[in-house]
């Protein structure tokens, strides 16, 4: 995807957006996603079969949203 500034803003900026706005429960679980690589894109989050992934990897890691952060510093530290 090539995207040029300023017309292509909105397309770089709304997904950002999208992510501010949802709740601390909705943001834990996207960065577990991410993390792990069971997401790939934001609208995963839409895709039951890879929530119940999601589910199965947070519960497992014990992640809940007052860990996620050390969670994904961890997560990053095993890939450097």
């Amino acid at each position: 995807m090539h995207l040029t500034l300023p017309q292509d803003k909105p397309a770089m900026t709304n997904p950002i957006k999208k992510l501010l706005a949802m709740t601390p429960e909705k943001q834990m679980i996207y960065r577990v996603g991410r993390r792990t690589g069971i997401f790939s894109k934001l609208n995963d989050l839409n895709n039951p079969e890879l929530m119940e992934h999601i589910e199965v990897a947070r519960t497992r890691c014990g992640v809940t949203v007052d860990s996620v952060d050390e969670f994904t510093d961890k997560i990053m530290k095993q890939y450097i």
